[in-house]
């Protein structure tokens, strides 16, 4: 569950960049309307901005999970040995 998180997080950038490439290929000069241009190039920066932080935060959080997944896979084989070595003993 946590590799499909993590891989869900790690495309997301790609996801949300798609949609901000067709903003920035349209131009805000073939918008016509000098207010509208400006405006779709106002909206084409937010939005790069935004998908920018979306993707340090998805970056980080996959980052996270990495190590949560490394953290529950040594507690797991740590537990093993502890009851097989309990077993062994009694």
């Amino acid at each position: 569950m946590l590799a499909e998180v993590r891989g869900n997080l790690t495309r997301i950038t790609d996801i949300l960049n798609d949609p901000a490439e067709a903003i920035s290929d349209v131009g805000t000069g073939e918008a016509g309307v000098a207010a509208l241009s400006d405006r779709l190039g106002e909206f084409g920066d937010e939005w790069s901005y935004g998908i920018g932080r979306i993707g340090e935060f998805a970056r980080s959080a996959a980052e996270i999970l990495t190590q949560v997944e490394r953290q529950f896979d040594e507690l797991d084989l740590s537990l093993a040995e502890e009851l097989q070595a309990a077993n062994e003993g009694s």
